[in-house]
């Protein structure tokens, strides 16, 4: 049988021809050919139920580079019961990422089975980084009562790692009540990068009670959750979130300032040059300098003229910060 190494037009016209003759040629393929026409044909022969690639895909499950392994993975998935069956037996031996991405394909071909779904939780919780953020993703796509129910708990841990990804993960979920319940207990009473996880994503899904938790994060004192909040309704965009932002810039902690002038120099509209123009004759140092580098991102004829006045100001500080606007 005619194949030139490759040539993608024969490998091409081999696969659409059968016999044990044509099995015979794509295992030599498989087994010797360059990288890509060995996965293209391996995946097709293990799809056939040859024996010998199953083998040989199992191999390179585990013992494979990385991207060898997780390709191996999705043939396994792919190719049946049997083929499946090899893969979960695959997952239960590895750890961390490995297990974890063997399960991430699983649940493509296996979504109901709970082996799958306790596999994944018990990954979720491992401690181990990578396979934990891994696991919570898997639970997320797979969606079902078992799976949101890990995350949910996961969401309460004291792990902020994990309770972080928990939330990070969640977003695929969709806000059902109960999800939503979850992430306002977790922005209002877990660890500080929980916290700002879950209040991003009740702002991103358009959530009132985001609004509301942010509202009071902007008049707290927390630098940081202030900075996070006022990039998350920057983002959002919407009049709520715009007031939002125009309210902390009247606030009394200085950094809460400083974030919403940052925050509203990415929003562009006309309302922004009235708050950043309030904000470049802060008390504040910092906070009049962070009102003119965003002054100087609306580029606006407004903000130019602002810059330029600062740029003439008696005090230096303000005369640096015009210049680098500019």
């Amino acid at each position: 049988l005619l194949y030139v190494n490759d040539d993608m037009a024969s490998l091409y016209a081999l696969r659409q021809m059968q016999g044990p003759e044509v099995e015979a040629t794509l295992l030599t393929i498989a087994k010797g050919g360059r990288a890509r026409d060995r996965q293209i044909v391996l995946s097709q022969l293990v799809r056939s139920g040859s024996d010998e690639a199953l083998q040989m895909a199992m191999a390179m499950a585990q013992g494979g580079s990385r991207n060898d392994q997780y390709s191996a993975f999705q043939m396994l998935a792919e190719a049946g019961p049997e083929a499946s069956a090899a893969l979960l037996e695959i997952a239960h031996s590895a750890t961390g990422q490995k297990r974890a991405q063997a399960l991430q394909v699983l649940i493509q071909s296996r979504p109901d089975d709970p082996e799958v779904t306790a596999m994944l939780t018990g990954s979720l919780g491992s401690g181990r980084r990578d396979e934990s953020n891994t696991a919570a993703w898997a639970l997320a796509q797979l969606g079902t009562e078992e799976a949101r129910d890990a995350l949910l708990a996961a969401l309460g841990s004291k792990d902020e790692y994990l309770a972080s990804n928990a939330a990070q993960a969640m977003q695929q979920l969709g806000q059902t009540p109960e999800v939503r319940a979850a992430l306002v207990q977790a922005a209002r009473s877990g660890a500080p990068q929980v916290k700002q996880t879950a209040l991003n994503q009740l702002l991103t899904a358009g959530a009132p009670e985001g609004l509301a938790l942010a509202a009071e994060v902007l008049r707290g004192t927390d630098a940081g959750a202030a900075s996070s909040a006022a990039w998350a309704l920057s983002n959002l965009g919407t009049p709520e979130a715009r007031a939002l932002l125009t309210q902390a810039a009247s606030g009394t902690e200085p950094a809460v300032r400083s974030a919403a002038a940052q925050a509203r120099g990415q929003s562009g509209d006309d309302g922004a040059v009235d708050t950043l123009l309030a904000l470049s004759h802060d008390a504040d140092e910092s906070v009049r300098a962070t009102a003119m580098s965003s002054l100087g991102q609306l580029g606006s004829k407004r903000a130019i003229e602002a810059i330029s006045a600062a740029a003439s100001s008696d005090k230096p500080e303000d005369r640096r910060a015009a210049v680098q606007a500019l």
